[in-house]
């Protein structure tokens, strides 16, 4: 017969985050010749969108977008990976992206402002490099609602979604690690991030640091924790994806 194993269940309140390397700001990316070139006109005209497959960054904030501001994104699904969406907008198949990270984006395209309007950032704070590029809690007001959504609806869904964004690269030790030696490795984690040769280091391998403290991580996750179950369950009705998914190959060429 086929056995089974019980999987562990924790408490992610009980984990103490140390910090995390870096908040993974996401945008939304559309191809530079796409007749679309701000977030409203993406809520008047369809909008295609390539996407890994459903639960994925790339078709989760799609449905999020169209299920709260009414976006009109239509998701075509079967792609391996960010950089084949990217390829498929290129050659006209697709027509963007809206599950990228701008991090991610400028690693493949250092000249993204010549190929992609970037509508959107879905993020909790802004981007440094990105002064001029809306954020999405400036989308969300009363006008552009869907029918039985309101403001402090959508905030909150958008605040709940984001949170592991923020999140990006987190690092953690298990509960029982007594107080003192979690200030002291939380104190060389945020010594760590300003640090000349760790700096140099990451500016080497490309890797973006926006560091969060674990304090503010520790803070988002007992918000997400301790939501009510009917708000969970709104968030995974608004993070499913409900128009008709095509599939590669069949966008238009």
């Amino acid at each position: 017969g086929v056995q089974t194993c019980a999987l562990p269940i924790f408490d992610p309140k009980k984990i103490v985050w140390l910090g995390s390397l870096n908040n993974e700001v996401g945008v939304v990316n559309v191809w530079h010749t796409v007749p679309v070139k701000t977030l409203d006109e993406a809520r008047q005209r369809p909008v295609i969108i390539g996407s890994t497959a459903p639960g994925t960054d790339f078709e989760v904030y799609t449905a999020l977008l169209n299920n709260t501001i009414g976006t009109k994104f239509k998701v075509v699904r079967g792609y391996p990976g960010g950089q084949a969406i990217d390829l498929a907008a290129e050659r006209g198949e697709i027509e963007g992206s809206t599950g990228d990270s701008f991090s991610s984006l400028l690693e493949r395209y250092p000249d993204w402002r010549q190929k992609f309007n970037l509508l959107v950032q879905t993020s909790l704070t802004k981007h440094p490099g990105l002064p001029d590029v809306p954020l999405i809690f400036e989308f969300l007001t009363p006008d552009r609602m869907v029918p039985g959504m309101t403001v402090d609806d959508a905030r909150q869904l958008w605040e709940m979604m984001l949170i592991q964004k923020a999140m990006g690269r987190p690092y953690a030790v298990g509960p029982k690690v007594p107080e003192d030696r979690v200030a002291a490795l939380r104190q060389a984690f945020e010594a760590m991030i300003v640090d000349a040769n760790f700096r140099a280091d990451a500016a080497r391998g490309h890797s973006e640091i926006l560091a969060v403290k674990g304090e503010d991580i520790q803070r988002m996750i007992a918000k997400v924790a301790d939501s009510p179950r009917e708000i969970i369950d709104r968030l995974n009705d608004a993070i499913t994806y409900k128009g008709d998914a095509g599939k590669t190959g069949s966008a238009k060429n």
